[in-house]
């Protein structure tokens, strides 16, 4: 296993106790203050088509947000994964066409539309840890880093404060930095400068994205 690789293991193992950890209501009215801020946004209000996918274990719950899009008639897409490194998504019109797919996380059933168009797009990603200047780790599969790779739309993270590092998180060359993520005090913007300050929280109202 390379330093880099071992660096990044022990990262992930420590903030995922750090996410364990967060009492169940303290993490439910969290999760209700990251849904408001989420549905708030500018850049999901003026997205034609939501990216989201389904929240296990004790990540930030997206099933509200999911619903939420649903009934607001928000075209929701999920991804689906479909080889090394690679996923696509799908579009649902209900949370009954999903299905137990790789990692045992619900995906798309193989009749739901695939996405070919994804400029008018809003992708909210996942993670296990973040860092005030963009960097992000996930669970090691690099699906995300791929896809984000091409993709020409907005994108944003989705954690608790507690998982934001004030030190840059260790990264390789195919990890994609995130410019914003929305946190359960508001959206926090990530910056490229060296020795930023480390909470930069904005108004919803404020927030392009």
């Amino acid at each position: 296993m390379s330093n880099l690789h071992a660096a990044k293991k022990q990262i992930r193992e420590k903030y995922k106790l750090i996410r364990a950890a967060i009492p169940l209501e303290e993490k439910k009215k969290m999760d209700e203050s990251i849904t408001n801020s989420f549905i708030h946004l500018p850049s999901f209000q003026n997205c034609d088509t939501i990216l989201l996918y389904v929240s296990v274990g004790t990540e930030v719950s997206t099933l509200k947000m999911i619903s939420y899009c649903l009934e607001t008639g928000k075209k929701v897409a999920l991804p689906r994964c479909e080889g090394k490194r690679k996923m696509n998504f799908y579009r649902i019109n209900s949370l009954d066409e999903l299905s137990a797919g790789a990692y045992s996380i619900p995906e798309p059933v193989s009749s739901c539309e695939k996405v070919q168009d994804f400029h008018s797009a809003l992708c909210v990603v996942p993670g296990i840890a973040f860092d005030q200047f963009g960097g992000r780790l996930g669970y090691g599969g690099g699906y995300y880093d791929s896809f984000l790779s091409g993709f020409p739309g907005v994108s944003l993270g989705l954690c608790y404060t507690a998982l934001i590092s004030e030190n840059r998180l260790p990264g390789g060359r195919y990890d994609i930095l995130l410019s914003s993520y929305i946190t359960e005090r508001g959206i926090f913007v990530c910056s490229k400068e060296k020795g930023f300050r480390t909470r930069n929280f904005i108004k919803e109202s404020d927030a392009n994205g």
